[in-house]
């Protein structure tokens, strides 16, 4: 079994949805194919799964983190930072909001401090 550590099992946590969280006092546990029990428990395969699950959510959490002041700036409507993740995978997706959303000068400004903000987009 790999190395569990602390660090991984809160992620993993930390990206389950409500609804799949359980906790005692001892462990926080999880739902996991009909079951709950302990995230340090989990099966290697089910563990594996949950841990990239999560850790390709943080990025996400942190490219939106990224985000939200530049549209900010640019005043481009930040709702589309609090909806589903879909729309945002690629720069190419954000390009398509900002163009959408803005017009002249301001679209070119804004695609450009995008840019140069390198943010990690995981398609």
């Amino acid at each position: 079994m790999k190395n569990r550590t602390q660090a991984d099992i809160d992620l993993i946590w930390k990206h389950t949805h409500p609804d799949f969280k359980g906790e005692c006092a001892i462990e926080k546990n999880i739902m996991t194919r009909g079951s709950i029990g302990p995230i340090s428990t989990l099966p290697e395969k089910t563990f594996c799964e949950s841990l990239r699950y999560a850790k390709r959510k943080e990025i996400r959490v942190q490219r939106d983190r990224l985000l939200k002041p530049l549209f900010e700036r640019f005043n481009i409507n930040s709702a589309y930072l609090t909806s589903t993740d879909q729309g945002r995978d690629t720069l190419e997706d954000v390009i398509s909001i900002i163009k959408y959303t803005t017009d002249g000068q301001n679209t070119l400004d804004a695609i450009k401090a995008i840019k140069a903000a390198n943010i990690i987009f995981i398609g």
